[in-house]
């Protein structure tokens, strides 16, 4: 994402997040973005803050 943008939060649906091997995997995954600086994942409600 481009900084100049100003994005502070986004909220990303993600289907079929079933276990915690997921939430890792998408948290390592999404962590590797740059100016990416916290990650929250959510396995019940299937989102990624």
């Amino acid at each position: 994402m481009d900084p100049s943008m100003g994005v502070n939060s986004v909220t990303i649906s993600v289907e079929g997040m079933t276990c915690n091997s997921c939430v890792w995997t998408i948290e390592q995954q999404i962590g590797k973005v740059n100016g990416v600086h916290h990650i929250k994942s959510v396995k019940m409600v299937n989102y990624t803050d």
